[in-house]
């Protein structure tokens, strides 16, 4: 609560001395603070702006072309996928399913694009439990294989071992209840 306090004061300052990136970085603060406590409507909203004023950043850096361009590119995109991936958290706790299919394949093109590793097994987790859940079986079987091929592949000095077992039983799991529905027959 008192973080909320002192993080809500931070965000007037920012908005009124237009400090843009502070402002999209303590709406991103509020919005995970929110979602902690559960109040996912209020966390959507501080995401949402959080994700708009990375957009309205990146149309000002694609105006201005300098040296470290492709630097602050890479910045602004790691901001979007972390927007992306905490809007889909919230919309997945809600249960609106289409909008947070919309925000995983987001963060999923995001982590591919910038490589990041982890944040792609987590985004193919996310998938894989979404389009389980839609009842598309063979979908969710991919997108856990892509978790674990993502697992397994980070860098050894970041590479959690817990999560690559994690993924790999988890991918084994799911093809073998996939293999199981269809070798299963009816009797006569």
């Amino acid at each position: 609560e008192n973080a909320l306090m002192y993080l809500e004061k931070c965000l007037e300052v920012a908005r009124e001395s237009h400090e843009q990136d502070n402002e999209g970085k303590i709406c991103y603060k509020i919005g995970e603070l929110y979602y902690r406590s559960e109040q996912f409507r209020k966390s959507v909203a501080y995401q949402e702006k959080y994700l708009e004023i990375i957009q309205h950043q990146m149309e000002d850096t694609r105006k201005v072309v300098d040296e470290g361009m492709e630097k602050t590119e890479t910045s602004m995109k790691t901001k979007t996928m972390e927007a992306h991936a905490s809007l889909a958290k919230c919309y997945l706790r809600m249960k609106e399913i289409e909008l947070a299919e919309s925000h995983l394949n987001h963060y999923n093109q995001l982590a591919k694009e910038l490589k990041i590793q982890n944040a792609q097994a987590d985004s193919s987790y996310y998938l894989a439990k979404l389009f389980e859940e839609k009842g598309n079986n063979a979908k969710a079987i991919e997108f856990y294989k892509a978790y674990f091929e993502a697992a397994k592949s980070e860098r050894p000095e970041k590479k959690n071992r817990a999560l690559v077992d994690k993924a790999r039983v988890t991918y084994a799991i799911a093809k073998a209840t996939r293999n199981t529905k269809h070798a299963v027959t009816p009797a006569a």
